[in-house]
């Protein structure tokens, strides 16, 4: 089980992953508005590292409950 400010953690990466795609992907100029934008390019790197810092989150959290979990010597 994780403690309350590991989960705290977890959550607030959440949030910021969220904010990421989030920009990646509703800023003007998007890749989902057009394809040949400069902005494009800016929106492709804010949603990469959105996605990145999403399974950086679980992968953190993974090995916090692996530890804990682990019998102690």
């Amino acid at each position: 089980m994780l403690s309350n400010t590991q989960n705290k953690q977890f959550i607030k990466n959440l949030i910021i992953a969220g904010i990421f795609i989030a920009l990646g992907l509703f800023m003007p100029g998007s890749t989902v508005t057009d394809m040949t934008a400069f902005i494009a390019n800016l929106t492709g790197i804010s949603t990469g590292i959105g996605i990145g810092w999403l399974l950086k989150t679980f992968m953190e959290r993974t090995a916090a409950t692996t530890s804990t979990d682990s019998p102690k010597a």
